[in-house]
């Protein structure tokens, strides 16, 4: 009995602790990665652009157990990056929003990049609800997933693991289109249903490139 409760403290510590990267960005093979709640739970695109927040990084371990209850640090926005390598592998690397401009034209000060007419023009948004699994598979676009509420998670085929909590992004273009062919599992976590809004976006699949988190 108490091995088991020993086990299942360790098993809660491990799904809202860390983050597990390698200095390249990768997550290794065997490793649970999670990434918690973000703390800005809002998201602009168009004139707007992408505003988000994330994980707080303590070197390769991101430490994000608590990131639900504590700010951002001012001027960075993080997302997670799905993308596929040229031998058809998919990976995940923590990345986040760059170009970011000051400003106070919207009544307050705000951190502002606008993708709108960038490399990955905003084209669609849809609502949806996930429940359980699905197996692998490639994403329908090249797209954003932010979850609104409930959990999921992400497994990569290198072996990678990520959990998605409320506010957090996924940018991924492991989509129908790119001749590289990756794919992803997912499911929600817990067997409960999580609700995301994906914003797909316009870009040519076959000139995604590879893990760059800008655009």
């Amino acid at each position: 009995v108490l091995l088991a409760v020993v086990g299942e403290l360790t098993r809660k510590q491990l799904l809202r602790g860390h983050l597990w990267m390698n200095a390249r960005g990768k997550f290794p093979a065997g490793k649970k990665a999670t990434a918690g709640p973000l703390s800005r739970r809002n998201l602009a695109f168009g004139m707007t652009g992408l505003v988000s927040s994330a994980f707080s990084a303590k070197g390769d371990n991101l430490d994000i157990g608590e990131a639900n209850y504590r700010s951002p640090d001012e001027g960075v926005i993080k997302f997670v990056r799905l993308f596929v390598t040229d031998d058809g592998k998919t990976h995940l690397k923590s990345c986040h929003v760059e170009g970011l401009d000051k400003k106070s034209t919207f009544g307050t000060v705000q951190y502002v990049r606008d993708l709108a007419g960038s490399s990955i023009d905003p084209k669609g948004i849809v609502f949806t609800q996930q429940l359980g699994d699905n197996p692998w598979h490639p994403a329908p676009n090249v797209q954003f997933v932010i979850t609104l509420s409930g959990a999921w998670y992400v497994n990569t085929t290198d072996g990678g693991y990520v959990e998605m909590y409320p506010g957090d992004v996924l940018y991924q273009d492991d989509s129908k289109g790119n001749p590289k062919n990756g794919t992803h599992y997912s499911g929600t976590l817990h067997g409960k249903p999580c609700n995301q809004m994906i914003i797909s976006v316009a870009v040519d699949p076959e000139k995604a490139k590879d893990d760059l988190c800008d655009w």
